[in-house]
């Protein structure tokens, strides 16, 4: 992803998914499009991670 990324490509990446400890696939669960993008962010070093959703209002 890392050298997609330097080469200036847009680089698409499917959330709520991930692994067990023994490697088995699983979903995260609600909200876990969101840990994939703060975990990704995290793993980055990105400044900002911004996540918009359809809810009424702004939280914080």
């Amino acid at each position: 992803m890392v050298k997609e990324l330097e080469k200036g490509n847009i680089v698409i990446v499917a959330g709520f998914q991930g692994t067990t400890d023994e490697m088995d696939i699983t979903t995260l669960g609600r909200g876990g499009s969101d840990t994939t993008a703060v975990a990704l962010a995290a793993s980055l070093k990105a400044k900002i991670c911004q996540i918009c959703t359809d809810v009424d209002g702004v939280y914080t």
